[in-house]
């Protein structure tokens, strides 16, 4: 049995559920945070904890990580269900700091929504949760984000598009 963690962020009118953030160093680690903070000056979530880093299953030294995560975004739904799914182009694009992404669910879905560096790295997870049929519109925050080519991809269990956005600062 291995250990991550999560903060989940909910809508504070509706109480529903508008965004995950999940934390591994790798998927056989023990992931544990520690404590909890919120920045007074961008609203961001700074967790701090031990994550084990495992190589060739032996336990080598655990460190002390810390994460922080920019809430800057929010998901918005319409349920009107489209015919097909989609991934609509981010606008406005380019954008700074925010920009919106727009996509279509035609049936209830786990679906992901993450943002990716030019070498593929994943820098943010906007969405990680099951949702409705509908169409859903969620802005995103790239104010701890460097000035660049970044691509965003959307999965659901039967659907994957990715498109490419641009942050000028």
């Amino acid at each position: 049995l291995t250990y991550d963690y999560a903060t989940v962020r909910y809508n504070a009118e509706t109480g529903i559920q508008s965004q995950v953030n999940t934390y591994s160093y790798t998927g056989n680690s023990e992931d544990m945070a520690e404590d909890l903070s919120i920045s007074r000056i961008n609203n961001n979530v700074i967790i701090t904890g031990i994550s084990q880093i495992i190589i060739d299953n032996t336990v080598a030294h655990s460190y002390i990580s810390t994460l922080s995560l920019d809430w800057g975004s929010e998901m918005l739904s319409d349920p009107i269900i489209p015919n097909n799914f989609s991934l609509y182009q981010n606008y406005p694009n380019p954008f700074n700091p925010s920009t919106s992404i727009k996509f279509d669910l035609s049936s209830a879905s786990m679906v992901k929504l993450a943002i990716y560096d030019m070498l593929g790295r994943q820098v943010d997870v906007l969405v990680n949760q099951h949702l409705d049929a509908g169409a859903h519109n969620i802005s995103f925050s790239a104010g701890n984000l460097a000035s660049g080519i970044y691509f965003y991809r959307l999965e659901t269990t039967s659907f994957s598009d990715v498109k490419k956005m641009t942050l000028v600062k």
